[in-house]
């Protein structure tokens, strides 16, 4: 398939986006069991990598990554690209785009930390380039670094661990883009449905993607008002251009951080 669709911004550099612009639909890193937030040493955990609307299922065909390793307690790093294969997701539509599947195996106690780097990819809908990255956490049995900078151009850093959290906790976060706190920034909070939902179970959009604006050191935070993965994402206009093919436009960068809320403690 081609593809048709294909975060975090100090103040100085960017201008803020309109709220209605490069709404919710980002790369999702996530387990392919749902609640699988957590695992034990040496146990093979399915994953996935999707690229869409996460809460309404509306989903796109997915470039190769540039780079996506884990990133083990003792901060040696591992090559994920390799263990990438092909697979195909049913959107809401009823057709089927382009994701990928693949499976880690955690050698030693402790936090595992994700990070994806995504090719350039052009946004048929708002008509910009956009660039993401994003962060996960796998937990195996021990408490370990958690908000591990990994590097990425724009980054999201949890002040507080997340996950073991129950709906109604609140989490604390720093958004940095080149180096810098991102002061003034509009990130969201979104749910990724764990089942497509029906076009009857939508509430509006305000209630899909909610929103709030970093402070001027660059911290945002955010309740969890149920179970589930919850998308955390910045967004910066990089006031840069982009141009490839018949496509030319304003290069977004945006990064998001995966949070999983269990319904009930475990």
């Amino acid at each position: 398939m081609s593809s048709k669709a294909g975060m975090l911004v100090f103040i100085i550099a960017c201008w803020l986006l309109p709220v209605a612009t490069l709404e919710a639909h980002y790369h999702a890193v996530a387990p392919e069991n749902y609640s699988k937030w957590s695992a034990r040493k040496g146990e093979s955990v399915a994953y996935r990598l999707i690229w869409g609307h996460g809460y309404e299922h509306i989903w796109f065909d997915i470039n190769k990554p540039e780079s996506f390793v884990v990133y083990a307690p003792d901060g040696s790093k591992k090559d994920l690209l390799p263990l990438l294969k092909t697979i195909e997701v049913k959107a809401v539509s009823g057709e089927e785009h382009d994701a990928y599947s693949f499976f880690y195996k955690p050698g030693a106690r402790g936090d595992h930390v994700l990070g994806l780097v995504a090719g350039i990819q052009w946004d048929e809908e708002d008509g910009v380039w956009l660039r993401d990255y994003a962060k996960a956490v796998l937990h195996v049995q021990s408490e370990g670094d958690w908000d591990r900078e990994v590097g990425h151009t724009a980054e999201i850093i949890p002040m507080s661990r997340p996950y073991g959290l129950l709906p109604g906790d609140a989490l604390s976060f720093k958004v940095i883009y080149r180096n810098k706190p991102a002061a003034g920034v509009r990130v969201e909070r979104e749910l990724l449905s764990e089942k497509t939902p029906g076009e009857s179970e939508l509430p509006s959009e305000p209630f899909i993607a909610y929103s709030a604006k970093t402070d001027e050191r660059g911290f945002v935070t955010f309740s969890f008002p149920g179970p589930g993965w919850y998308g955390v994402t910045a967004i910066c206009e990089s006031g840069e251009k982009h141009k490839s093919g018949e496509h030319e436009g304003l290069l977004i960068e945006r990064a998001t951080f995966w949070v999983y809320v269990s319904p009930k403690p475990e």
